[in-house]
């Protein structure tokens, strides 16, 4: 077995960035990786569910465009509870549950994708999906922050994938 050196912070970091890359025909898109915080550009109204450890988040941008935002951060309470309280926070601020949005009837559906619930912000967004998971006594929250151009898309699909965390890209067999 070959061992490898620990590499040192920045060079995890550029590895990270370089494996979320998407390219699109828009133009490059780059991902900003942020340790322990939120982008520092999120909405003022966008709060923390009480009592969240901040992972980190990837900022997804094309150029000067912020597309979208993932996080991730731990809450001591369960997923339903983190929700609830979640939503109440939202509501303070100003967010909705738009009509647009739907849950997911039948098909097939990942065991693991956890409790969701989708919102907005006024009538144009940005749009909101916090996804709750069980984990260690407590929960992860994922939310998912999208800019309005971006509506009803992955954050990597927004970012110009073509709906990779959904299924893989197929191509047709080359020609011998």
């Amino acid at each position: 077995m070959t061992t490898h050196p620990l590499p040192d912070a920045p060079t995890l970091r550029e590895l990270a960035e370089r494996l979320l890359h998407h390219p699109h025909p828009d133009g490059p898109t780059s991902v900003e990786l942020i340790v322990g915080a939120l982008s520092a550009s999120l909405p003022p109204t966008l709060p923390l569910p009480a009592g969240a450890r901040v992972i980190g988040s990837a900022m997804y941008s094309r150029g000067d465009q912020r597309l979208s935002m993932s996080a991730v951060f731990d809450v001591p309470e369960t997923p339903t509870v983190t929700l609830t309280q979640y939503e109440a926070e939202l509501t303070r601020h100003g967010w909705t549950t738009p009509e647009d949005f739907r849950p997911m009837h039948g098909g097939f559906v990942f065991s693991e994708m956890g409790e969701w619930r989708s919102y907005r912000e006024g009538d144009r967004g940005p749009d909101l999906t916090a996804v709750v998971r069980a984990r260690d006594g407590g929960s992860q929250a994922a939310p998912m922050l999208r800019s309005p151009g971006a509506r009803g898309r992955s954050p990597a699909a927004a970012a110009g994938g073509a709906c990779e965390w959904y299924s893989p890209s197929l191509n047709p067999p080359s020609a011998s």
